[in-house]
């Protein structure tokens, strides 16, 4: 299921911040850091998103674990059964 542009918008900084592990409390990687502008932009694409009659609020199980799924492949460039095990809980 392809996901609409905006969710992958990039940050308007270039600046990140560590991800710790809430298992482990060791640092597992960085992320863009989220300025107001980021924010109200996520907030916004949410609300449109739960708002839309087809869009995620209204999907089945299946067609949001599909997303999911996708989202996680786009992201890492492997196959979605590697993220789970990236979050080490697969």
């Amino acid at each position: 299921m392809p996901l609409p542009r905006r969710c992958l918008a990039r940050t308007s900084t270039k600046s990140t911040i560590e991800v710790v592990s809430a298992d482990t409390e060791q640092i597992i990687g960085t992320v863009p850091e989220a300025r107001d502008t980021d924010v109200d932009l996520a907030v916004s694409s949410a609300r449109q998103a739960f708002d839309d009659p087809a869009g995620w609020a209204h999907g089945s199980p299946e067609r949001r674990a599909n997303a999911i799924e996708w989202l996680c492949a786009a992201i890492s460039g492997e196959p979605a059964n590697s993220c789970w095990r990236a979050s080490g809980k697969g």
